[in-house]
This record gives C-alpha cells, sequence and structure tokens, in this order.
C-alpha cells in the first residue's frame, strides 16, 4: 500500500469515528485502527475521480479530502479541529489522549493552512500524514 494512502485512511478514520455511528477504531492485537466496515468505505474514495481541486483531481495527494469528506470531517472544504477533538474524546483510550492532543496541536500548528487552490494538495497532504500519525501511535 502507498505510503500516502495509509495516511490517508488514518486520517479518514479519526475524523469519521467522530461523526458516523457505525464507523469506529477497533483494538486488535494490541493496535488501534479501522475496522473493516470503514475500510470498505474509504476504499470507494480511493478508486474516485471526484476527489482534490481543478486539474489536481487525480493527483492521489488529493484523496485526503474525499476521504475527509466520506465522513463528514471537513468543514467550509478544511479539516474540522472541533471533529478531531470530538473523536480524541469518544475514540481514543483514554490513557492515549493527552499524547493525541499533543500531536493533533502539532499538526494543526505545523500543516493546518491548506490551501484550497493548491490542485497538486500539498498542503492537505502533509497534514493527513501528521494526524494520521497519532493513530499509528496509539496503543490499546
Amino acid at each position: 500500500m502507498h505510503p500516502f494512502l495509509f495516511s490517508a485512511i488514518l486520517l479518514v478514520v479519526i475524523v469519521g469515528s467522530a461523526f458516523t455511528q457505525d464507523v469506529r477504531f477497533a483494538c486488535k492485537d494490541g493496535k488501534f485502527g479501522p475496522t473493516e466496515s470503514l475500510r470498505a468505505k474509504l476504499g470507494v474514495c480511493h478508486k474516485s475521480e471526484e476527489y482534490g481541486t481543478g486539474e489536481g483531481k487525480k493527483d492521489l495527494k488529493c484523496a485526503a479530502f474525499c476521504f475527509t469528506e466520506a465522513v463528514n470531517g471537513l468543514k467550509d472544504g478544511l479539516p474540522d479541529k472541533a471533529a478531531f477533538d470530538q473523536l480524541i474524546e469518544t475514540e481514543v483510550p483514554e490513557a492515549e489522549r493527552k499524547v493525541a492532543k499533543e500531536q493533533l496541536a502539532f499538526c494543526f500548528e505545523k500543516h493546518g493552512e491548506i490551501d484550497l487552490k493548491d490542485e497538486k494538495c500539498v498542503n492537505i497532504a502533509a497534514f493527513s500524514a501528521c494526524a494520521t500519525s497519532l493513530i499509528a501511535k496509539t496503543a490499546c
């Protein structure tokens, strides 16, 4: 699997579970990650050519918009900090929440300036990679 695709999937997992009851994380073998039902939903996004902006629609980095939108995680076309905060409170194991919140704050501070006119989706890709890294760091 392409490293960015993995990061984008994890971003959507973070945002997605905050918005829908059937999209949740699961702990399996001590690892925190998406359920099979979420993976299926994200697979549809990965095949779509309707993500991104302008001529950049087919750039794989732009799929981060599709993944996030698929679970209602964008507000005015941008990642929504409130959605991430809600997700951390409801989905991340309590012992891991402080670290997750610190990581999320870092991501918004360093990569939170998303340029919706960026046809190569460099900004959203960097934010996605940063934000989804907190899932990989979360233990069950």
